[in-house]
């Protein structure tokens, strides 16, 4: 997984879709001087072979697990705990945001590829 932490970082993601939507958000959220990315939020980008658990983890949010019980999607009772998530058909990807404390953010960017977590995967295609 890449973790974009500063704007520099955005021209080394390997996928040309994410990344032209990534310097979009980045230029949407028009940080000042004093203001560093960081301090705001992150962008994360799933790559073929990132195991969920791992990804929940360094992200601060779940994605497939509840955060409240056992509860994992596939489970009628899932209710996923991302504030929305976007299919972008041309970039052929997935878009999931999260807003923690605060204004603080979590993009995690997923590829439309079946080389990606089968179950996040769907999960993606369910709730686009």
């Amino acid at each position: 997984m890449y973790i974009v932490r500063d704007p520099c970082d955005v021209p080394s993601l390997p996928h040309a879709g994410i990344s032209h939507i990534v310097s979009q958000r980045i230029s949407e959220l028009r940080l000042s001087a004093e203001e560093a990315l960081p301090d705001l939020g992150k962008f994360i980008v799933v790559e073929p072979g990132d195991a969920v658990g791992e990804l929940e983890e360094r992200a601060h949010c779940n994605l497939i697990t509840s955060p409240f019980d056992s509860i994992v999607y596939g489970d009628p009772d899932f209710e996923p705990s991302f504030e929305w998530l976007e299919h972008h058909t041309v970039e052929a990807c997935y878009e999931i945001a999260f807003i923690l404390a605060g204004d603080f953010f979590v993009a995690v960017f997923v590829p439309d590829d079946p080389s990606i977590d089968p179950d996040l995967l769907s999960l993606c295609r369910e709730y686009s």
